[in-house]
């Protein structure tokens, strides 16, 4: 689940994918270094998996590792609530734009289980 608080207390609260058991979303305090609305991405990733994935546009990605960790959207699948990502934050797309939105580059992200 993704919480978003700002001064005046919850701003949304959505489920989410994260990264499966090969792959998993990193854990800890990051920040939001880099915004992107949209981006090309494409695998497999050497040394973790053969699974070949071609991914045009994926919509309001918001980077917090430079190892390519992102919250972003996602309109390939609906498993929000399951581990289902190569490793970040999948939201569905209208969250991921209010969220994109919403964020700023420095604004702390914390994962945890």
């Amino acid at each position: 689940m993704l919480y978003a608080y700002d001064k005046d207390g919850l701003f949304m609260k959505e489920p989410v994918s994260t990264g499966l058991e090969l792959t998993p979303t990193p854990r800890g305090i990051f920040t939001i270094f880099k915004k992107i609305p949209s981006r090309y991405m494409q695998g497999p990733i050497p040394g973790v998996t053969d699974q070949y994935y071609d991914l045009p546009g994926v919509p309001w990605d918001l980077y917090f590792t430079y190892q390519g960790a992102a919250i972003h959207g996602t309109y390939w699948h609906e498993n929000f609530g399951k581990q289902s990502s190569h490793g970040c934050v999948n939201l569905a797309p209208a969250q991921a734009e209010k969220l994109y939105h919403w964020a700023g580059v420095g604004t702390f992200v914390i994962v945890q289980d």
